[in-house]
């Protein structure tokens, strides 16, 4: 699929465009997730879904883990920087998992005790660390570029999701999804450089799907936002 010593050859080309890409993707990373925890602990609710939680802190865990290969093996600046730039979402999905096992059960599981909750969150996040590491086996993707692209896509469709659940924005905002589509509009375009799979129809397809995706969730929260206000303005 690619070889990671052409990817770093390639990015030591292209050092300038490729670090302001991968650049304005982090940091709308970081603008969604910031904006997702002030509103989680706002609102005590959990911003984070599940399904997200449950793929997002394994993925991100297991590359920040992955210490050895990155410092050690390949020992080249770019997968460098993406270890640093995860240990700070590691931090951010742990404590999204703290807004879920604080504020979840009421919500996901009332009928059931905090400790029994606690420990099914616990147990399921275990199971979903085994099943994406059997997964990343099978991979052909070394350096985790195919599917930082998966992880960024999936975003959408399991947010969208809890906010239909919801019938509510809690929780969202338009800032933070603004933040969203900054990366697949930033990382996309600094895959080009990485080799010829990346200007493949597939791939470029899922970048479309997932600006498509983000633009529909920030037409959700419009709609939910404005849907209040109106319901509001006829209360008073």
């Amino acid at each position: 699929m690619y070889l990671p010593q052409q990817v770093f050859d390639a990015v030591d080309q292209h050092t300038v465009p490729v670090l302001l890409l991968c650049g304005g993707a982090l940091i709308g990373n970081y603008i969604m997730w910031i904006e997702n925890l002030r509103l989680g602990f706002r609102h005590r609710i959990y911003t984070m879904p599940v399904g997200s939680l449950f793929f997002f802190l394994p993925h991100d865990g297991t590359f920040v883990l992955m210490h050895g290969k990155w410092f050690g093996e390949y020992d080249h600046w770019f997968p460098h920087l993406w270890w640093y730039g995860l240990c700070v979402t590691v931090c951010m999905e742990l404590t999204f998992l703290i807004l879920l096992l604080r504020h979840g059960r009421q919500e996901l599981a009332p009928e059931t005790t905090q400790g029994r909750f606690t420990a099914a969150v616990l147990f399921g996040m275990v199971l979903c660390t085994v099943a994406w590491l059997t997964v990343k086996s099978t991979m052909d993707d070394e350096l985790f570029l195919i599917i930082f692209g998966v992880t960024i896509f999936w975003c959408s469709p399991f947010n969208f999701a809890l906010m239909a659940q919801r019938k509510s924005a809690a929780g969202q905002s338009m800032l933070a999804w603004c933040g969203y589509l900054m990366m697949p509009i930033f990382y996309w375009p600094a895959t080009l450089y990485f080799g010829p799979y990346f200007h493949s129809p597939v791939w470029l397809a899922l970048g479309v799907a997932t600006v498509a995706g983000g633009v529909a969730n920030l037409y959700y929260i419009h709609h939910l936002l404005k849907q209040r206000n109106t319901v509001i303005d006829k209360r008073t």
